[in-house]
């Protein structure tokens, strides 16, 4: 009989362990997707606020840099259109190089 005992008690063992075995590959298999869960989860918050720090970054070059250029803009349209000693006259001259060509003013005191 302890022959018999002994061979049940291997089995029951053998059995225990291939329980064991398998309930370690599932927690195993939980870890990972609570992991990959969490990566994703991760993956979308770097991504939102990525998307977020592009539309602040957008909002503030429209804030801050569209009234600069603006101001400047007027500026120069003021500046061109002065007419209380300074006369610009924009010059068109054909043997000026290409960048200068249309954008060349002569000032007359």
């Amino acid at each position: 009989f302890f022959a018999v005992d002994l061979v049940e008690a291997v089995r029951f063992l053998a059995v225990l362990a291939r329980v064991e075995l398998a309930r370690l590959r599932l927690l195993a298999l939980l870890a990972l997707v609570r992991f990959l869960g969490a990566v994703r989860f991760l993956a979308v918050e770097v991504d939102a606020l990525f998307l977020r720090g592009v539309l602040l970054l957008v909002v503030l070059l429209r804030a801050v840099l569209l009234p600069v250029v603006l101001l400047r803009v007027v500026r120069f349209l003021a500046g061109f259109f002065r007419l209380d000693n300074d006369v610009m006259i924009a010059l068109d001259s054909s043997d000026m190089p290409f960048p200068y060509k249309h954008t060349t003013y002569a000032v007359f005191a």
